[in-house]
């Protein structure tokens, strides 16, 4: 089966809505956009009360008239399979939060891989161990390349967020990022301790306390970089995915 762009939007707008009415929210508002501007997927949203109201979200864009690859296609699958569990799990407080005080970078790669753990246990996906493995591979196998340094500090999100989609069960190779890693590096030492400590984050607080003390163990003034595909990720939107 081959899609346009646009077709490939509303297809993937039809599986957002039926994930979320798989998630007992079958009335939510649901729109799959095209984001020209990120060259990443991301995603707003809002609560009525208890009812998740809207969701929108956004996919890196192409040509109305290019026809859809298979792996573009899957890609968009696993884009929207993280993506949707951001309003079903993610505090909006917590983020609008960490967003104002500067601390959304970090919190980001770690809410990623808790909620992306969340999609394997509940299986609203029944395949998302699968569909995000391969998104992945996909996108951060990019990263094998000679000038990538998971020693520097600045790269502590990506490598938490690499780190933590192995320990989540994804057929990925760790090799990539570990066999680069000094041992006496600030990186190792804090992935020690906080590699299992993420495992045990049970909410989007939990993560950003996790993120304070990372940032607290590392060399003063670090500037935890947010990882990137294409063009440069504004926070202001929302969380993001952080597979690039």
């Amino acid at each position: 089966m081959s899609y346009t762009y646009p077709e490939a939007l509303d297809a993937m707008e039809r599986v957002v809505r039926e994930l979320l009415a798989t998630a007992e929210h079958p009335r939510t508002i649901v729109s799959v956009l095209p984001d020209a501007h990120n060259g990443t997927a991301s995603v707003d949203w809002t609560w009525d009360g208890l009812t998740l109201k809207e969701v929108k979200m956004f996919l890196p864009v192409l040509p109305a008239g290019t026809r859809i690859s298979v792996k573009e296609f899957t890609d968009y699958a696993g884009y929207a399979t993280h993506e949707v569990y951001h309003p079903l799990k993610t505090s909006k407080q917590t983020w609008d939060l960490a967003c104002k005080t500067g601390r959304n970078a970090l919190l980001n790669a770690l809410e990623d891989v808790r909620i992306e753990k969340c999609a394997i246990e509940e299986r609203v996906v029944p395949n998302a161990l699968a569909v995000l493995g391969d998104l992945t591979r996909s996108l951060d196998y990019a990263c094998d390349k000679p000038g990538f340094d998971p020693n520097d500090p600045a790269k502590i999100g990506f490598v938490m967020g690499f780190l933590g989609r192995h320990a989540n069960g994804y057929d990925i190779d760790a090799k990539i990022v570990t066999r680069k890693l000094r041992p006496g590096s600030a990186v190792s030492k804090v992935l020690k301790w906080a590699l299992p400590e993420l495992a045990r984050c049970d909410s989007t607080q939990a993560c950003l306390a996790l993120a304070d003390k990372i940032v607290a163990a590392l060399p003063a003034k670090v500037k935890v970089e947010m990882p990137k595909k294409g063009k440069a990720q504004q926070a202001q939107q929302g969380p993001r995915a952080q597979l690039a």
